[in-house]
């Protein structure tokens, strides 16, 4: 399906804006997404361009010389021509009296400058797809009154798509709300999990692994990084989590989703699995390759809920000929592939609803048993790793899905069934900043027992005023990203003020914030997403430190 905001037609977009500055940013931004932009800083002419030629979007600033933006929204919103149109206010004004007046003046978002890049790309591109869905509303509202003359059948037939549109449209919304509820969760839940996950490293390298107590804590530590695997595949179902795509043994993957959903079954629900451990490798992400299994043993489990049965799970290696292909309707090439194969024994799929349970928000359940997104974001993921998927189904008698995804050479890279009680140590001066408590406590004690001199601040402000008087005495400064008041990238640039060559890695518990590109350009050498495993941060702060220039200035103790 193509995408109704493709880049080659994005839409116009008027930006009433009296600063230079922001002008030419906001036009080469929006130009290089490929909108049509106008340009305008007098209000009075601004409306006057938009009672003329309706723009798609508006981009609002509030303080301006001649009409303050919200007046200027006032005027839009009273003339047929342009009420319709989305409002997004961007300012430098912040309070939250401020942000009621530009929502009661009828602006729809409010993002406060100094912008981000992809904050204001995000939010255009939101409203953009809603308003499109809600003229899709329109001309079906006006397309229903013209059939309602006709005859009664034309009138049902547009009335169900005038229901889709507005599902569609709301669906819309929702998914926008969950994208900005999980973005929060995953921080706070992230900033949480890093302090358990630090201090469970350090315990468990205290006790002998012979004791009970050694086996207690390293289930709790598997168990909080099995969490953090949760938080990413709710990322993941809402469009905002980084994949990483690595070469995976997807049995691992497969037999750990199995044993989590084992203990969640009723007994009535037989589980037979067949994984050949040597099935081979995939180029994929851990995370979706688990959201997949999920999806498809919940899907099997939802079909034999009422009267149980028997769920199959398989995974092999197979080799596709030009015959296979065509019996099994494959868009795939000739070659070597991984199956998952996930059978069940329930109430099968009518043929019917079989063309469409790959559709976004498509769902014959109940409204608060299934979203219809499930099948959908399986779908979505395969055929993004080159892969297909197929299904039959007898009904009365049960469905099959088949996955096929591409075989890799395994290389044994990224494998480690076990994790590496070594890692790299030093006795460099380290600053850790982060605003959570627990978090620098924990970065203190996991630092120093890598041998590390640490200095911990729960604020930039708080680091500025020592780093000034001493700029050469810390090796290297480790920050989070979001922290009240001054954040790390406000932190980074005061301290590369004061010593340019200070080694800087950025942390933060909900990637979308930032891209890693755009750290790097800011001069940071690492980017690590929370919650962060003690040999990871001991390999990062080593490749800083022993790398070229990594400690060239630095106040490193002889």
């Amino acid at each position: 399906m193509s995408d109704p905001l493709a880049k080659s037609d994005r839409g116009t977009i008027l930006v009433i804006e009296d600063t230079p500055e922001s002008l030419e940013l906001l036009e080469q931004l929006l130009e290089q997404e490929g909108y049509t932009v106008r340009l305008i800083p007098e209000a009075s002419l601004a409306v006057m361009s938009a009672l003329t030629n309706p723009p798609d979007l508006i981009l609002l600033d509030i303080v301006m010389p001649e009409i303050n933006g919200y007046d200027v929204c006032w005027q839009l919103k009273s003339d047929e021509a342009t009420r319709d149109i989305p409002v997004i206010f961007i300012s430098a004004l912040d309070g939250l009296v401020d942000k009621i007046k530009a929502f009661s003046a009828g602006g729809v978002d409010y993002i406060t400058k100094p912008f981000q890049r992809e904050e204001v790309l995000a939010r255009i591109s939101t409203h953009l797809r809603i308003r499109n869905l809600q003229k899709q509303l329109a001309e079906a509202n006006q397309h229903l009154e013209q059939r309602v003359l006709e005859r009664t059948e034309a009138l049902v037939r547009s009335h169900q798509d005038k229901l889709d549109i507005e599902r569609q449209l709301q669906q819309a919304q929702k998914t926008e709300s969950l994208g900005l509820l999980a973005g929060g969760i995953a921080h706070d839940f992230n900033n949480i999990l890093f302090g358990m996950i630090g201090y469970l490293q350090l315990t468990l390298e205290k006790l002998p692994k012979e004791e009970k107590v050694y086996r207690w804590t390293k289930e709790v530590f598997q168990g909080a990084m099995r969490a953090s695997d949760l938080v990413n595949q709710i990322l993941t179902f809402s469009r905002r989590a980084d994949v990483k795509l690595q070469a995976l043994e997807i049995h691992l993957v497969v037999s750990e989703a199995l044993k989590l959903v084992k203990s969640t079954l009723p007994t009535s629900i037989r589980i037979r699995q067949k994984i050949d451990k040597k099935c081979g490798t995939v180029m994929a992400d851990p995370t979706q390759i688990h959201q997949i299994a999920m999806n498809l043993i919940t899907n099997a489990y939802h079909a034999m809920q009422e009267n149980g049965g028997t769920l199959n799970v398989s995974l092999a290696s197979v080799l596709l000929d030009a015959d296979d292909l065509d019996s099994k309707g494959l868009n795939l090439g000739l070659g070597e592939y991984v199956c998952f194969t996930v059978e069940d024994s329930g109430v099968g799929i009518m043929p019917h609803v079989m063309d469409h349970i790959f559709d976004p928000y498509f769902t014959t359940k109940e409204k608060d048993k299934g979203t219809g997104l499930g099948l959908a974001v399986v779908y979505g993921i395969v055929t993004g790793y080159g892969g297909d998927i197929t299904v039959s189904s007898i009904p009365g008698e049960g469905s099959v899905f088949e996955v096929y995804l591409p075989k890799i050479e395994n290389t044994r890279e990224n494998q480690s069934e076990e994790e590496d009680a070594s890692f790299l140590g030093g006795d460099e001066r380290i600053l850790f900043v982060d605003d959570e408590n627990v978090i620098v406590q924990m970065a203190a004690e996991l630092l120093g027992a890598m041998g590390y001199e640490v200095t911990v601040a729960t604020s930039g402000e708080e680091v500025l005023e020592g780093f000034q008087e001493t700029p050469a005495y810390f090796d290297l400064v480790i920050t989070d990203l979001t922290m009240p008041g001054m954040t790390g990238i406000g932190l980074a640039r005061e301290l590369m003020k004061i010593r340019p060559d200070i080694p800087l890695i950025l942390c933060t518990g909900f990637s979308e914030d930032i891209s890693e590109e755009e750290v790097k350009s800011l001069g940071f050498r690492e980017y690590i997403k929370k919650p962060i495993l003690r040999d990871l941060l001991g390999k990062a702060i080593r490749d800083i430190l022993d790398g070229e220039g990594g400690k060239e200035g630095a106040g490193t103790n002889q």
